[in-house]
C-alpha cells in the first residue's frame, strides 16, 4: 500500500446498510483499478465484547422496543452543537473502546480513511485533531439526511446522497468544497442492468404477471410475515420472492407456513443472499424498510416500491423522501402494506409512472463516483491537516 495514497475503509456493522455501503466502494476500486486491494476495516472486530454488545444490540433493542424514544434522541441528537451530537460521555467511552482499532497499523499507516459509519469518524477525528493520525478523512452518509452525529471536525470529504443533504451540511458551516454529491454507494452491479426477463428466467420465475419482492433488510425486519398474509388475504395473483435476510427464524417460520397452503407455490421465500440486483431485476414493486442502502438500491434499478414503518429519525427522512419523489407509497401496518401492494400491481399506468420517478433519483454509479472523488482527494496532493481546504471534485 503506497503510504501516500493508500484508501482504507472504515465501518461497523449496526444493522447491515454501512458495511454494505464500504464493500461497495471496495467494489468500485477494484473496478476502477486503484490501490489494488482496498482493505476494509470493520472497527467492532478491534472492539472489547461489552461495547459491541451494549453499542449493537442497545441500539437495535431501543429501536424494536422504544422507537418513540429512539425518534426523540433522533431529533434531539440532530440539533447538537457540532461535534457534540451523542453526548461528551458517549464519545469518551467511544474513544475509550475503539482505541484499538484506532492503533491498528493499516490505520496509522493510511493515506486517506473513509468512513462509512459515524462512530469511525468520530474516533478517527479525535485522533487526527490530536495529531496521532496524518491521513486525510472522508464521511460517507449512508442515509438521505446528514444527522448531526456525523459531523465532525478536521473532515477533508464528506460525500453524500443528494443536494438537499449537502445543503443541510452547508448551513451548518460545512464548506461547499468540502461536500461531494455522488449519491449512496450501493455495489457497482446496481449500475449493470439485467433485462427483466432474463432476471426472472435465471431464478424461475414466470415470464408473465407480477413479480413482487419483499425485503426486511439484513435483519429481516418489518414484519414480512404479516405483509404475506395481507398477500394471500387479498387473493393477489403475484408470484413473491421474500428476503428474509439473517432472521433464520423467520425464514423457517415463513416456509414451514405456506409449504401446506394453497398459495404457497407462489411465494419463494429466502434467507440471506448476494443476488438483491437480480431480484430486483426481476420485480415490479418492492415492499420494505426505508433503509438507506435498500431505497438507494431499488432507485437506482428504478424499482418502485411500498415502505413499511419507518425506524424514527433517520428511515423516517428517507420515506419521506421517497413519497416527496412519487417513487414510493408508505403504509405503516405491515398486513395492510401487503393489500395495496396487491392493488397497485394491478395498476400498470401507476406502477410505470412510479418506476419512472424512483429511476430519475436513482444513482445507480454512486459507489463508482464516490471512489473517484475519493481518488483524487488522495492524489491531490495537498495538505492533510485538518485546517486546510480541499477543493470537491463533483
Amino acid at each position: 500500500m503506497n503510504h501516500q495514497s493508500g484508501v482504507v475503509l472504515c465501518t461497523a456493522e449496526i444493522g447491515s446498510g454501512h458495511t454494505r455501503a464500504a464493500h461497495a466502494l471496495s467494489a468500485a476500486f477494484s473496478e476502477l483499478a486503484r490501490y489494488g486491494a482496498v482493505e476494509t476495516i470493520e472497527a467492532l472486530e478491534h472492539a472489547p465484547a461489552w461495547f459491541v454488545h451494549g453499542y449493537r444490540d442497545g441500539y437495535l433493542a431501543t429501536m424494536s422496543r422504544l422507537p418513540r424514544v429512539a425518534g426523540w434522541l433522533y431529533d434531539r441528537m440532530d440539533n447538537a452543537p457540532q461535534g457534540r451530537a451523542g453526548g461528551w460521555m458517549a464519545a469518551m467511552i467511544e474513544q475509550h473502546a475503539l482505541t484499538p482499532f484506532t492503533r491498528l497499523k493499516t490505520v496509522r499507516e493510511a493515506g486517506t480513511l473513509v468512513c462509512t459509519h459515524f462512530a469511525c469518524a468520530r474516533v478517527l477525528s479525535a485522533a487526527r485533531l490530536k495529531g496521532v493520525l496524518s491521513a486525510r478523512l472522508c464521511v460517507v452518509v449512508t442515509d438521505q439526511h446528514p444527522h448531526a452525529i456525523w459531523q465532525v471536525e478536521g473532515v477533508d470529504m464528506y460525500l453524500v446522497g443528494t443536494r438537499t443533504a449537502a445543503a443541510t451540511l452547508q448551513q451548518r458551516g460545512v464548506d461547499t468544497h468540502r461536500i461531494a454529491v455522488t449519491g449512496i454507494p450501493i455495489d457497482p452491479v446496481f449500475s449493470r442492468p439485467i433485462a427483466k426477463l432474463m432476471a426472472r428466467e435465471r431464478h424461475r420465475l414466470p415470464r408473465h404477471g407480477p413479480v413482487l419482492l419483499l425485503s426486511g433488510g439484513g435483519l429481516g425486519l418489518g414484519g414480512l410475515d404479516r405483509v404475506v398474509e395481507g398477500l394471500i388475504d387479498a387473493q393477489s395473483r403475484a408470484t413473491a420472492i421474500v428476503v428474509c435476510g439473517r432472521n433464520e427464524r423467520l425464514r423457517r417460520r415463513l416456509s414451514e407456513t405456506l409449504r401446506n397452503h394453497t398459495a404457497g407455490s407462489r411465494f419463494h421465500v429466502l434467507g440471506e443472499t448476494r443476488l438483491m440486483h437480480e431480484y430486483m431485476a426481476a420485480a415490479d414493486l418492492m415492499v420494505g424498510k426505508p433503509g438507506g442502502l435498500s431505497t438507494a438500491e431499488a432507485a437506482a434499478m428504478s424499482l418502485p416500491m411500498v415502505l413499511l414503518k419507518p425506524i424514527p429519525g433517520q428511515e423516517e427522512r428517507n420515506a419521506d423522501m421517497l413519497v416527496r419523489a412519487g417513487a414510493a407509497l408508505m403504509e405503516p401496518e405491515p398486513k395492510q402494506a401487503g393489500k395495496v401492494a396487491a392493488e397497485l400491481l394491478e395498476e400498470p399506468d401507476r406502477l410505470t409512472a412510479m418506476s419512472r420517478y424512483a429511476g430519475l433519483i436513482g444513482k445507480p454509479c454512486a459507489a463508482l463516483d464516490a471512489a473517484m472523488v475519493i481518488s483524487r482527494l488522495s492524489e491531490s496532493g495537498e495538505s492533510r491537516t485538518p485546517s486546510a481546504p480541499i477543493a470537491a471534485m463533483l
